[in-house]
């Protein structure tokens, strides 16, 4: 599902040139990486996990809050 979000995000100049929609993409790009290291570490019970999906929650919000009533063509 992240790729498919990721190659969206990429393909479609609209949703590229919305920064909220990319920091959206980074936060979460971010989570999956660290919490593959922390897990791959033996790690599961980490606050740096829960930092990170705080930083998405955060971000989703944000990107949520901007495009509530806009209607985008992809």
């Amino acid at each position: 599902m992240l790729r498919h979000f990721h190659a969206l995000l990429m393909e479609n100049k609209t949703l590229n040139r919305m920064t909220c929609l990319r920091d959206l993409d980074i936060s979460l790009q971010c989570f999956y990486e660290n919490a593959q290291g922390l897990l791959q570490e033996g790690r599961i019970d980490s606050l740096d996990i829960f930092g990170w999906y705080l930083t998405i929650n955060d971000d989703f919000r944000y990107a949520k809050d901007k495009l509530r009533g806009k209607t985008i063509y992809v």
